[in-house]
């Protein structure tokens, strides 16, 4: 401020002072209402309570099954909170965007048998529901690999197919609890006793820990005849591929996989597209032809044999839809230290 007094270039100055901090004060004030208006706007509700018409509770997933009066809406973050007798074991905010009728998922996973209240509240309405976590209806084999010992893996759904350990797979860490860790010779068998296992739809479910390898197609879990079936594998190249075969021709689709680490791999058949996920990614699609195949299924047996563990192996008889998996997807937690025997 040259040329100006002393005192009036200090008054000056701290005029532009307190100038600039009531703009900034303005900024801040208009910058606050601005997102409290958009956060008001954000969530919109009825005023009357939605009528829930289903509920179910599964392992790895619960859901409610909303109906509301004609045009109302539901959309913005709705806080939840399920509890086990008095104990909150979820909370948090369920981003939501309904209109007329909709599910609406919760995430897992829960213990079969044991009782859960699931609460949405929101300012105009409360709504509790109670169930008791079953097995899902169209889940045809759970291999969880709890056992911890012997030559057989449970099957957990009510049908029974176990699976025997040939060549003493080694139990280790696995992913909740246990898995197995196939060397290159060893496989797990379940025969293939009644057409629960040949479902014309599929949803398939495994986590792999996948060592470095230089053998090509080690299969993950295979279900195969020369003209049917489905291979998932693990390939020299980095990659797991699943193979689908259908009225004479073969289809596949791949994802890279990261070795040393628990990867959830999903892959869903709806009758025209095969669809593989990393976890809750959706990694490739395309259209397929499928045939069930009646051969038995192998887990760490095929072409060539699987260097690695694999843990929670479950088919459904329908490919679950994009929000379902995105519920199932996150239930699976690893455990600290990932692996170990």
């Amino acid at each position: 401020m040259r040329g100006l007094s002393p005192v009036l270039s200090t008054t000056l100055l701290v005029l532009m002072v307190v100038f600039a901090g009531v703009s900034v004060s303005l900024s801040i004030s208009r910058t606050r209402d601005q997102l409290e208006t958009q956060a008001s706007e954000a969530l919109i509700i009825p005023k009357l309570e939605p009528k829930i018409v289903d509920y179910h509770c599964f392992e790895n997933y619960a859901y409610f099954l909303v109906f509301m009066n004609q045009g109302e809406v539901i959309r913005g973050v709705v806080p939840y909170k399920i509890k086990e007798r008095s104990a909150v074991i979820r909370s948090g905010g369920l981003a939501l965007n309904l209109t007329s009728k909709g599910n609406i998922y919760f995430e897992g996973p829960f213990e079969v048998g044991h009782d859960y209240s699931i609460t949405l509240t929101t300012n105009n309405w409360v709504i509790t529901r109670q169930c008791r976590a079953v097995r899902h209806p169209d889940m045809v084999l759970h291999l969880a690999f709890r056992e911890n010992a012997g030559s057989r893996a449970r099957d957990s759904t009510s049908y029974r197919n176990d699976g025997v350990l040939y060549d003493s797979p080694t139990w280790v860490t696995g992913v909740s609890d246990y898995a197995l860790l196939m060397n290159g010779s060893q496989y797990v068998m379940v025969s293939d006793d009644a057409d629960t296992l040949r479902p014309a739809t599929f949803t398939l479910s495994v986590w792999l820990y996948r060592f470095n390898h230089e053998g090509d197609r080690e299969v993950v879990i295979s279900k195969q005849a020369e003209d049917a079936g489905f291979e998932l594998a693990s390939m020299s190249d980095g990659t797991v591929q699943l193979n689908v075969t259908g009225s004479g021709t073969s289809t596949s689709v791949s994802t890279p996989v990261t070795n040393e680490q628990w990867t959830q791999l999903i892959a869903t058949f709806n009758s025209t597209h095969l669809n593989l996920y990393d976890g809750c990614t959706l990694m490739n699609t395309t259209e397929a032809n499928f045939t069930a195949s009646a051969s038995a299924l192998y887990v760490g047996k095929g072409e060539a044999y699987l260097n690695g563990s694999v843990d929670e192996v479950r088919i459904y008889r329908q490919a679950l839809s994009a929000d379902e998996l995105a519920v199932f997807c996150q239930a699976g937690t690893v455990q600290a230290g990932a692996y170990g025997t």
